[in-house]
């Protein structure tokens, strides 16, 4: 966990930026999401789940890089001699991608249908979209906890929060510094916006 005032600022500026580009996926599957009709599931999906894979992977090299260059940073402030080795998150499983977005999407539409629910296309798109953002600051993530777990220098790290924390959220955080040897990795539900801040010796 940071030690200088610097390095929490630098913290809290990449878990924004993360944040940021976690807006702009957003806003790029709103544009995609009306090709989706209801009416139509089956012929409609197909073509917005290639464009969703592809958004993700996009967005995903963006998170690893915000991540990758504040743990460089973070780092050097917080007075830690040398550099580390960048370990970035590993490509998602596609398979098990498309899976996910298919229970949530198609699936979970017609189920919702079937029993006559309510504004089916919103909780399907919030269902969605939250996977989907989920999916691309995962990324991140896992940059940090991969690079600092091969970082000899590294200890562990600490969730962030924002300032009005879900219950699970805040109950990890309370938890204080994760040892890197630990076998959990960030746990992040869809919606999360938390992010993790390194701890050095």
């Amino acid at each position: 966990m940071a030690v200088t005032a610097v390095g929490r600022q630098i913290t809290e500026l990449q878990r924004q930026r993360q944040l940021a580009l976690r807006s702009q996926t957003l806003a790029d599957l709103l544009a995609l999401w009306p090709t989706f009709d209801l009416a139509d599931i089956d012929g409609t999906w197909p073509p917005l789940e290639a464009g969703l894979v592809t958004l993700i992977r996009a967005r995903r090299r963006d998170s690893t890089a915000i991540a990758a260059n504040y743990y460089q940073t973070f780092r050097s402030i917080e007075g830690v001699p040398g550099q580390a080795q960048i370990r970035a998150a590993q490509d998602p499983d596609e398979t098990l991608l498309r899976a996910t977005l298919r229970i949530l999407g198609p699936i979970g539409a017609k189920k919702q249908i079937a029993r006559g629910g309510r504004d089916v296309a919103g909780i399907t798109l919030t269902k969605v979209s939250g996977s989907v953002t989920r999916q691309v600051l995962e990324a991140g993530r896992d940059t940090l906890t991969r690079t600092l777990r091969d970082d000899p220098r590294a200890r562990g790290w600490r969730r962030v929060t924002d300032s009005d924390p879900c219950e699970f959220c805040a109950g990890i955080a309370a938890e204080g510094v994760r040892a890197k040897t630990s076998a959990a990795g960030f746990e992040a539900h869809d919606h999360c916006g938390c992010t993790a801040e390194p701890a050095f010796t």
